[in-house]
């Protein structure tokens, strides 16, 4: 994948507001001296057995509040604390501490007992590992008690790759903390949980109690009461006002109750619909009670009193919507919420959010109108707490929701929002619409995948297509129409969104029947679309065509066009959209194809992992301006050498922005001036790299120069063509668009050089091995080893140029690729890596480790399944004694790539036996002629599974040396399996013993 992006929390990295796996809010902020009575008091409140697991023996709690809060002069030590409650409390505290300099610190945590299992030990290591990234740190180590299980399964579920060594009852943990997609995974795991969690009592409430109801027809109260009622909702309502609940009176059919905290049954949400100056009371009352979520439809309140409010919910672990919100609406059958102003509407797949409240109504209401049901609806109003990055995540997996439309007034975290929506994206559409025409916003949409309306009318002509839960199979469109006007209008409008058109003009005269005809023609044929134009001829009526579109039978996307018909612009009319203006349709389709492109197009972001970054903090420490020698240096150091002479100058000027983080614009000097070509959001994808270059296709350098005599043709690519342009020997001015050298013929000494190394002997003579297939090298450089060449086949993808980091790039014909490749289709991407030199002595293994050893296999196909086997099963290493060539490409291949992932080492046979002796491993022998069934034995504590060739099997002291010998049962006339098929039962027997899945 390259480069991961670290996650954006909603608040501050090391202060705001956060979320328990449960759902219930708690403060995260840095620790300061004066948190000493906090620290003694949460320290007092916990067990004995959780302070010596803490501190490994008995200590009071003032001392250990002295030695959480102290640090020494030459350590940087960073201390969070998590806060609850009211008044607010020390729940859990995180630290990292290292030596001034060093890229090693030592991390540990401390959560209260009554916190334990809420996934705030998992959410300390987050923050601090992407804090002490920020400051230099590489790596984490921590030291625990092996008997604190709790402990060490926060490290070894937090998605880093851990190692683990066990000393007497002591066991030191080591990581690496530089971010990695499984580490990211489990970050935003853990969020989406805790966000839906928060979010349940809002949209699936046990009860809802409305503060402020009232017996007049005309309050707010009395509306929100009427449309609970009328809308059914599954639960009890309880009406909340003092003077009547007093004197044990009812509002409508309904008990009122003087407070909430006088209500008997359940209440998870309390819709407040009272006077500004009484909400602040409100919400305690509802955070004493236990409520967990406030719907807050008083307006009036300024920023600062809205956060506030939303401060005052926290404490209580609630959540808060509004204030100034429209409401809630929920159309699930078991729930059927209308918590506020708007009644319930017609059940459908659009989820809907708005941060105006009068809007959102009236666009439910359009959207009922158009035959588009709600699945939900959500308005913001302020948005002091909940935002529609909180509601983005619920419906990701709300199976109700299949189209998110979002009407977006202003961005909270715009950045958090963009990580959110591309994930999101990928699974169901989101459209939003802004009333801003800021360039910033068109792209933070545009990177995000976001479905960009100009308005709220095209947002919904795009919605109605995308609710019927099919996209686009390619870019033809079937265009069958009966008039040649309406016609070329909708044929412009598809070109101009990069749909090819079929045209088939049925003429003005066409008839029912031939309508039918081209429709069955055109749902049969390879267009990944089908698009009905009808205009009322007098040859065919309205109700034939609306007849025939319902219909249509196939799976291909359908929608329509009736010119002339009443009613809104669009509908949704069963499995087909049916517009009133040709031009409406036809944007909305391209915006479905662009969406459909958007979610097959991999999400890989460029990784540079030989940048220098500490060369560059030094360079740059205690500075304000950069000598020119200092500024070639850091350049170098993050990989950007100058050029010498003259070339297609660039400048990628990068600018922080308060509220989107840093801007990058591409410039390109002009005769008049510098011309702005295009600007990103950071950080860019792949494709948002080649979009950027985009404008650049075709163009030389306006300035009039004198040509180098060292210039010779080069190559750059975009847009998956090659365009030619002037470079000189040393290279582009502007790395990203790097150069390659194009080899033609199989004769060619670099072809032959590439070649040789199929063979094992200039493997070994050169430290040099091939790798071919993406995915197999991207796998290599993810595991960090040296990429020497990137070789690109004639037909490869012009991001597959992202892979080559610094490292030359060579593009082959396809007979030279032929040559090269040890497949019979070659693969469009190679690489050239360095073998790696790693000692076995350097190996750390968990507790129990999980060790594979086999001998004398001659077969690159076995041993490259053994290892996706060991890489499946978790083995924590694997030994290959003599036999084949560990950098086989046939071995690389049928282990896709898994060898670069696992710790597996070549030896010799004396040196595995003598290193699996010296670890004290129970040593099982694989054999025909074992004494037990390989399932008897008991594969829990650490063990080395041995296994030799089918034709030799294993060595007489390797037999020897084993503890145990096992067999695996032969019942048919074979008298053995092949050995990665005994591999994979054995350690998946492991596997299942250990229970570790």
């Amino acid at each position: 994948m390259g480069y991961v992006p670290p996650p954006t929390p909603q608040y501050g990295l090391e202060e705001g507001p956060i979320l328990l796996k449960d759902g219930r809010t708690a403060l995260l902020r840095r620790a300061t001296p004066r948190d000493l009575p906090l620290f003694v008091e949460f320290l007092k409140r916990l067990s004995p057995e959780s302070l010596r697991m803490r501190f490994f023996s008995p200590i009071s709690p003032e001392k250990a509040a002295e030695l959480l809060l102290s640090a020494k002069p030459e350590e940087e030590k960073v201390t969070l604390i998590v806060l609850a409650g009211e008044p607010p409390r020390i729940v859990a505290t995180g630290e990292y501490v290292r030596a001034k300099g060093e890229e090693t610190a030592e991390v540990a945590f401390l959560v209260d007992d009554a916190y334990q299992g809420k996934g705030l030990g998992t959410l300390l290591l987050e923050r601090l590992a992407l804090l002490a990234a920020k400051r230099g740190v590489r790596r984490f180590q921590a030291f625990t008690l092996a008997e604190n299980r709790q402990m060490l399964n926060v490290f070894m579920e937090s998605g880093f790759q851990v190692r683990a060594h066990r000393e007497g009852g002591e066991v030191e943990v080591e990581f690496e903390i530089l971010l990695e997609e499984k580490a990211a995974e489990r970050f935003e795991w853990r969020e989406k949980v805790s966000t839906i969690a928060s979010l349940h009592p809002f949209f699936f409430p046990r009860g809802v109690a409305v503060v402020g109801a009232s017996r007049d027809p005309e309050s707010i109260g009395y509306r929100v009461l009427e449309n609970l009622i009328f809308g059914r909702f599954q639960g009890p309502v309880y009406p909340v006002n003092e003077a009547i609940g007093r004197e044990g009176g009812t509002v409508g059919p309904l008990l009122a109750y003087p407070s909430v905290e006088s209500i008997p049954g359940p209440v998870d949400l309390a819709v407040i619909a009272v006077p500004k100056e009484r909400v602040p009371g409100a919400l305690e009352a509802c955070g004493r009670r236990g409520v967990r979520g406030a719907i807050v439809l008083t307006t009036g309140f300024t920023p600062e009193e809205a956060k506030a409010l939303a401060d005052k919910a926290r404490r209580y672990g609630m959540r808060l919507l509004g204030p100034g919100s429209l409401g809630l609406v929920h159309t699930h059958p078991e729930v059927r919420l209308a918590a506020g102003l708007a009644p319930l509407p017609k059940a459908g797949p659009l989820a809907l959010s708005s941060q105006s409240g009068t809007l959102g109504r009236a666009v439910m209401a359009y959207a009922e109108g158009m035959g588009l049901g709600i699945a939900s609806f959500a308005s913001l109003g302020a948005k002091a707490d909940i935002s529609s990055n909180d509601l983005l995540q619920f419906w990701e997996e709300d199976e109700r929701t299949r189209v998110i439309l979002l009407y977006l007034e202003s961005f909270g975290n715009p950045r958090r929002f963009s990580r959110l929506a591309r994930r999101i994206g990928k699974k169901k559409p989101i459209l939003a619409v802004h009333p801003s025409r800021d360039p910033l916003v068109r792209a933070l949409f545009s990177q995000a995948g976001v479905v960009r309306a100009n308005d709220l009318e095209e947002a919904f002509d795009v919605a109605a297509l995308l609710s019927l839960g099919r996209l686009p199979e390619n870019g033809r469109v079937r265009l069958v129409s009966n008039a040649s006007g309406p016609s070329n209008l909708a044929l412009e409008a598809l070109k101009e969104g990069g749909l090819e058109v079929e045209h088939v003009d049925l003429g003005s005269t066409a008839r029912g029947e031939d309508f039918a005809r081209a429709l069955k023609e055109a749902m049969e044929s390879d267009a990944g679309s089908v698009f009905l134009l009808f205009v009322p001829m007098g040859y065919a009526s309205e109700e034939e065509f609306l007849r025939l579109l319902g219909e249509a039978e196939g799976e291909k996307l359908l929608l329509a066009c009736a010119m002339g018909s009443a009613g809104v612009r669009a509908r949704v009319l069963g499995r087909v959209a049916l517009y009133r203006f040709p031009e409406s349709a036809a944007i909305a389709l391209a915006r479905a194809w662009a969406y459909r492109r958007f979610r097959e197009e991999p999400l890989l972001f460029p990784d540079f992992p030989d940048l220098r970054l500490e060369e560059a903090r030094r360079l740059l420490e205690g500075k304000k301006r950069l000598s020119r020698e200092e500024a070639e240096a850091l350049l170098l150091a993050f990989g950007l050498p100058l050029g010498k002479e003259n070339g297609l100058t660039l400048r990628l000027r990068a600018e922080p922005h308060p509220l989107f983080g840093p801007v990058l614009t591409l410039l390109l000097p002009t005769p008049l001036g510098e011309q702005a070509l295009g600007q990103r959001l950071s950080p860019l994808t792949a494709k948002d790299a080649q979009e950027l270059l985009k404008p650049l296709e075709g163009r030389e350098d306006p300035r009039p120069t004198r040509k180098s005599s060292s210039a010779s043709p080069g190559f750059w690519r975009s847009s998956r063509r090659w365009r030619r342009w002037s470079w000189n020997s040393k290279g582009p001015r502007w790395p990203a668009l790097r150069c390659a050298l194009r080899i033609q013929s199989p004769a060619n000494p670099k072809v032959k050089a590439l070649a040789a190394l199929k063979e094992r002997k200039e493997r070994e003579r050169t430290g040099l091995f091939l790798v071919e297939g993406r995915r197999e090298v991207e796998r290599a450089l993810r595991a960090g080893l040296a990429l020497e060449t990137l070789v690109l086949g004639p037909k490869a993808l012009a991001e597959d140029r992202l892979l080559a980091r610094n490292a030359p790039v060579w593009e082959l014909s396809q007979e030279a690729l032929e040559r090269v490749s040890t497949r019979e289709n070659p693969a469009q991407v190679l690489g050239v890596f360095r073998i790696p030199q790693r000692r076995l002595e350097a190996v750390r293994l968990p507790p129990d480790p999980l060790v594979l050893a086999v001998v004398g296999l001659e077969k690159p196909g076995n041993l490259g399944a053994i290892l996706r086997a060991a890489d499946g099963a978790g083995a924590d290493l694997v030994l290959v004694a003599e036999g084949v060539d560990l950098y086989s490409p046939q071995v690389i291949r049928n282990s896709t790539g898994t060898v670069f992932a696992l710790p597996v080492f070549p030896v010799k046979e004396e040196e595995a036996l003598r290193y699996l002796k010296a670890l004290g491993l129970r040593l099982v022998a694989a054999t025909p002629e074992g004494e037990r069934l390989y399932w008897e034995g008991d594969y829990r504590p650490g063990v080395a599974f041995l296994l030799g060739a089918e034709d030799t099997g294993l060595p007489e002291a390797w037999k020897e040396a084993a503890h145990a010998r096992v067999r695996i049962p032969m019942r048919g006339v074979a008298d053995s399996l092949n050995v990665s098929v005994s591999a994979a039962l054995l350690l998946y027997e492991a596997l299942r013993q250990r229970r570790s899945f």
